[in-house]
């Protein structure tokens, strides 16, 4: 195992070409409602959950080719005639590839820095995470008793337009614990 900074996995990340099968360990605070969907009592979990996840996808993969490619062999009309899948601009145009890296984008406001993730789904195109583990004030809580304060879970953009959505993540850097890919483990410290 080998530790890397943050800014050293952004140089990685600024630099990679091609695409690389990755595994991701994340501690992030979810977005949260601040009442529940369904009593509209307010959230008493606000600001106290860290959900850990491990993933494993690509990076430094192409949205457009991903969706491209679904949406061929789903036999969509557009695509069977010929016609490409292009990308809306990332947050409205806030976003943007750091050195032209498929793998790393930048917030034009406020610069913070995120990794492009294509993560693995299963046949019916569930987003599969191996390890999920959710906490409040650092004691294990079942996801089950935060759902009705979690915003409602979706995959894909319409603008797909494909019958399995093509999941994708922009996963903050600062939320990374660890990467394991180009052969080796990696800690990241921030």
């Amino acid at each position: 195992m080998k530790i890397l900074t943050e800014n050293q996995l952004a140089d990685r990340l600024s630099t990679l070409t091609g695409a690389a099968m990755v595994s991701i360990v994340t501690a992030t605070e979810p977005k949260m409602n601040v009442k529940s969907r369904l009593t509209k009592e307010p959230n008493p979990y606000m600001g106290r959950v860290v959900r850990t996840a491990v993933r494993q996808g690509m990076i430094g993969a192409s949205y457009e080719n991903a969706v491209q490619s679904r949406r061929v062999a789903e036999g969509h009309e557009a695509a069977m005639a010929g016609e490409t899948f292009h990308a809306a601009e990332l947050w409205n145009g806030k976003g943007e590839h750091v050195n032209g890296s498929k793998a790393l984008v930048r917030h034009k406001e406020t610069n913070r820095l995120y990794l492009v993730f294509y993560p693995r789904q299963d046949a019916e195109g569930a987003v599969k995470v191996t390890e999920d583990v959710w906490l409040c004030d650092g004691e294990p809580i079942d996801e089950r008793c935060l759902e009705s304060y979690l915003p409602p879970r979706r995959e894909g953009a319409p603008r797909q337009e494909t019958e399995r959505p093509i999941a994708w993540r922009c996963i903050g850097l600062e939320s990374i614990v660890s990467l394991t890919g180009w052969g080796d483990t990696f800690t990241i410290t921030h």
